[in-house]
Parts: structure tokens; sequence; C-alpha cells
């Protein structure tokens, strides 16, 4: 995944940005009022300063980054309004999602590693999942100075009821590529989660 960290824009404005994507696409606001962008123009703004006579497959590679922004941004706008219910966000589910792949309880400083986040704005997630009962904090078995982040029973039960509704869901918002497409599209950026992860590790 890219990195968790939050970003809080109040009344964006949409421009023309050298990289980005307008990051009012998938504002509460926009969702609130539907799809205000006709399909032309939403490649129009996709294309902004992209020079294809000049470096065609430089473009290419420009456009996939901020068509992975753009949908990454509204599929995040659409869980979080499936989440709603249940008072958890996707960037806390992703926590939840990240701590249980764990080889072993981590630390926080661990977890906020495999993140990519700071110790401080896990830290805050952390106590949000604490309070509502999906995470619990104990003392390591050997290192008393150690503190440790453990799932809860809770945390098991919660997903066991939703994941077949929610996987259900998913599976209708990316129903206009076939099955041949998906499997293409999680080869190739399985790939890039890949190197981006490694690329990163070497830094």
């Amino acid at each position: 995944m890219a990195s968790m960290r939050e970003v809080s824009e109040r009344n964006p404005q949409c421009g023309n940005r050298a990289i980005m994507v307008p990051p009012c696409w998938s504002s509460p606001a926009r969702s609130n009022i539907g799809n205000i962008f006709p399909m032309d123009l939403r490649r129009q703004i996709l294309n902004l300063g992209l020079d294809a006579d000049r470096d065609a497959e430089q473009a290419d590679r420009v456009l996939l980054f901020r068509l992975l922004l753009a949908s990454g941004m509204e599929l995040r706008a659409r869980m979080d309004r499936l989440l709603a219910d249940s008072g958890l966000t996707t960037q806390q589910a992703m926590v939840l999602q990240v701590l249980q792949g764990q080889a072993e309880p981590p630390t926080l400083k661990q977890l906020a590693s495999s993140l990519a986040m700071s110790h401080q704005n896990l830290k805050q997630i952390v106590s949000v999942l604490e309070r509502k009962g999906f995470v619990e904090i104990a003392l390591d078995a050997q290192d008393g100075r150690l503190r440790r982040l453990h799932l809860t029973k809770m945390h098991r039960q919660f997903w066991k009821h939703r994941n077949t509704d929610d996987h259900a869901e998913v599976e209708r918002w990316t129903a206009a590529l076939s099955n041949a497409e998906v499997r293409g599209l999680v080869r190739g950026l399985d790939k890039l989660h890949q190197a981006l992860m490694a690329s990163r590790d070497a830094r």
C-alpha cells in the first residue's frame, strides 16, 4: 500500500498540478453532489501538462500515477462510507489488517515502520482502536520495557461478520473490469508494490 498519512484539505481547489490529481475529486462535498465531471473533462484533467508527442512513454507513466491516485481516493471514500456504521475508517481498518499480518505482536515502532507512518500518527490511531476494543496493548513477556499490540477477540468476530458483504461490495465497485483484466492488474500492481517497498527499505 501507499503511505497511510492523512491529508486534510478544506475547500481544495482543482487546478493544473504538475503531477498530482485534484484532491476535490473524492472530497466529501463531491460525494454528496454526484459526479460533477463529465467523462471528457475527466480525461482532460488527468492529461493536464502531459506532452505525449515529446515523450509518450513518460506521459503514460504519469497518467498511470494519476489514475492510481484518483481511483485510490475514490475507493477510500467509498470504503469510509461503507464502514461508517461501524465507527471505523478505511485507515483504521488498514492498520488492523497490517497488524493481523505480523508474525508476532509488534511494538508501535515496528508497526509504524511497516505502514510508513510517523510514530505519533500511528499512536493516535491505535489509541482510538484500543478504546473501541479492537486492540490491546500489553507489556512484552520477556522485556517489560516493550509494549506490544495485540488484536482482540472482538476484532476477529467483527471481520468474520463483515467480510462477506464487504467483499461483495468491492466486487461491485470493480465490475467494469473483466476477470482477465483484474488478473492482469493484480499482477502488474503487485509487481509495482513490491518494487516500491523494496526501494523504500533500501533508503
